[in-house]
């Protein structure tokens, strides 16, 4: 995603346009999941752009466990969570992918620079995470 564009949509939350809505101006049911999870992510960060609508989405679509969910709300994967409810509580934001891929299955390792978090994932689950 561009500078302009979260710069635009900034000056439009601050207007109040974005009540409730995401960043596409949709409602959080037309929302992807990867746009809900960065309308939570930029909660942490100061910026609420609808991040309990956004949040109940996701709940209601039933793609995260509940300690998934709450793990995404405060940004702090955890060992045993899915590689995507781990990408999502850091708002789908890594800075690089490192792949590996054996006779035994494939790990990744995202590394997410601007807090200094490493989360690595074998088969889709996360093994470990380093800060």
């Amino acid at each position: 995603m561009n500078r302009a564009f979260l710069i635009i949509s900034s000056a439009i939350a601050l207007a109040g346009c974005m009540e409730e809505t995401v960043m596409t101006g949709g409602t959080p049911q037309t929302a992807t999941t990867e746009e809900l999870c960065k309308i939570v992510h930029w909660k942490g960060n100061g910026f609420d752009y609808g991040a309990d609508a956004a949040l109940t989405e996701l709940t209601r679509r039933g793609e995260f466990t509940l300690r998934e969910l709450d793990g995404i709300r405060n940004g702090l994967p955890r060992i045993g969570d899915s590689e995507k409810a781990a990408l999502c509580g850091q708002g789908f934001f890594y800075d690089d992918v490192n792949t590996t891929t054996t006779a035994s299955g494939t790990r990744k390792q995202y590394a997410f620079r601007d807090n200094g978090l490493f989360v690595y994932t074998e088969q889709g689950v996360v093994s470990a995470i380093q800060t």
